[in-house]
């Protein structure tokens, strides 16, 4: 398997008044182009290995690549490395600006240009062809999700990190946000890797992990 997102000896501890409490232990993992569930309840340390993942937190040891490159860590500035794109619950999309508007500006942060046929392309292969006027608040949960997932494509992301994309969502469109994402990993060679404790949604995934105590272990279908 060609390693697009690797992590090797990550260690995250967090202080709990006088107590260090150890999240993520040691902790190593690798990841190709084979979309990935990361379950496991809430507190065991999911969200914390994505930021690290995604260089918004610096672990206590450790390190990160994409490609074989150095994770570009941007501490609290709010901003991931340009490589990767993490997807949270809110979907992250400013309400006053349509759908165009906002993948735009999303481009127009990182400095790319936006051909109005690959706007379209890409509201289109994620089910919402003919919404780039919409505003975000007529948009459904699921809606909004896939807007934030053509956002991540569009930004040309080598890796995408979904944080419980799905824990607003009802069962349905759970399962169809899971579809696209492996869809969109098959179509761009992108990493994939979903945070999340509904065992519907990590089933739709064909590579599983749960984390336990700090470490990553992997599941066998």
């Amino acid at each position: 398997m060609f390693r697009v997102l690797e992590c090797t000896d990550i260690t995250v501890t967090y202080r709990m008044g006088h107590t260090a409490v150890q999240v993520l232990d040691h902790l190593s993992l690798q990841v190709g182009n084979e979309p990935v569930a990361l379950m496991g309840p809430s507190g065991s340390g999911k969200s914390s290995l994505l930021r690290v993942l995604a260089g918004l937190q610096a672990p206590k040891s450790g390190v990160v690549l994409v490609d074989g490159e150095k994770i570009r860590a941007t501490g609290d500035r709010g901003t991931t490395d340009e490589r990767v794109a993490l997807i949270e619950q809110d979907h992250q999309l400013v309400d006053f600006l349509t759908v165009e508007e906002n993948l735009r500006l999303a481009a127009e942060l990182r400095g790319l240009p936006v051909e109005p046929a690959e706007l379209a392309s890409r509201l289109k292969a994620v089910g919402l062809a003919g919404y780039a006027g919409r505003w975000p608040m007529t948009l459904s949960g699921g809606e909004q999700q896939r807007v934030a997932i053509a956002r991540a494509v569009l930004l040309g992301s080598r890796v995408i990190l979904a944080d419980e994309p799905t824990g607003a969502l009802d069962a349905d469109n759970s399962i169809r946000v899971a579809e696209l994402l492996v869809r969109i990993a098959a179509r761009d060679d992108v990493c994939v890797v979903v945070a999340t404790h509904d065992a519907d949604v990590a089933a739709v995934l064909p590579r599983r992990l749960r984390l336990v105590g700090g470490k990553v272990q992997e599941l066998v279908a």
